[in-house]
């Protein structure tokens, strides 16, 4: 799969519903966690990043949760996915400049809606976009 599919499918899946700057800041944490020696230097394998038991991820147990919920991860809206194919363009085009402002070591995220999990504690608050809260490392 290629990055911008990767990419895109992050964005559909996290943000469909969301403002096109929450879209974007989506976007742009996965390219953060690319260019960081702790993450997987591939848009991909970033995307797909989590334990795997015979090429298959354990279900809900990824950095991405809708990558590993069992569910088909064909998107079904069309319009949507057009736009989250359109954002990962541009957004992989002209990296390392962003949309955003968000800090460079911002590379986690979690929806408004989610009960805030302990992880995210540990973590530095640093902007809303939509439904999301971003936190980077303290």
């Amino acid at each position: 799969m290629i990055a911008e599919t990767c990419l895109a499918l992050a964005i559909y899946w996290e943000a469909r519903n969301q403002s096109t700057i929450a879209k974007v800041a989506v976007a742009e944490v996965v390219l953060h966690r690319t260019m960081s020696e702790i993450f997987p230097n591939d848009v991909c394998r970033v995307i797909k990043q989590g334990p795997h038991i015979r090429y298959s991820p354990i279900r809900n147990r990824c950095q991405f949760s809708w990558y590993c919920d069992g569910k088909p991860d064909t998107p079904d809206d069309i319009y949507s996915w057009r736009e989250s194919l359109r954002i990962a363009r541009i957004t992989l085009k002209v990296y390392p400049y962003t949309f955003t402002d968000l800090p460079k070591d911002t590379f986690y995220f979690h929806s408004k809606n989610k009960s805030q999990k302990p992880f995210f504690r540990k973590k530095e608050y640093v902007a809303t976009f939509g439904d999301h809260l971003f936190y980077r490392e303290p």
